[in-house]
């Protein structure tokens, strides 16, 4: 029969080897890497143009796509439509994006850079390409190919997932 000590001592084992376990799960790893990335990322944007990483990827999104509504923005960033609506009120505070009516839905707002939030863009854009840069140095062109390919098909897997309503 066991004793109420081993059945104890069993359980605090399993316990110190879940974090283990856990550790070895991908999608964990990617969170947690996600997670280091956005941290590391909000210093940097912060320190060098002042923005917080929810601002540096508003200022992004509409460097790249031009004009956008609320909703078109927090799709691309996947940020929560409140959470975007308050970075854009700062962004648009500071100057750096502009609003205008949607003529086809005047349900909705368009926001674009106005032209200091696109000096900001043209500026912090070669530090995003640098940082990306210094994480990618040390693995071989292959190397990199292999992972975009397997970002991309992830990515790919997790939409349709979400598409059928699954868990």
């Amino acid at each position: 029969m066991t004793s109420k000590h081993e059945t104890t001592a069993g359980k605090a084992a399993e316990e110190r080897e879940a974090p283990s376990a856990l550790s070895r799960f991908f999608t964990y790893r990617i969170s947690l890497l996600s997670r280091l990335l956005a941290t590391e990322g909000g210093r940097r944007y912060t320190k060098k143009f002042n923005l917080t990483m929810p601002q540096w990827r508003v200022v992004s999104t509409l460097g790249h796509f031009r004009e956008l509504p609320v909703t078109g923005i927090a799709e691309r960033v996947f940020m929560d439509r409140a959470q975007v609506s308050r970075t854009i009120e700062s962004l648009v505070e500071r100057g750096l994006v502009r609003m205008r009516p949607n003529i086809e839905d005047r349900r909705s707002t368009l926001f674009s850079l106005s032209h200091a939030g696109e000096d900001l863009y043209a500026a912090a854009l070669p530090a995003a390409m640098e940082r990306q840069e210094e994480l990618m140095s040390g693995f071989s062109p292959d190397e990199i190919d292999v992972f975009d390919r397997m970002l991309d098909e992830l990515l790919r897997r997790v939409r349709a997932q979400l598409e059928e309503g699954r868990e």
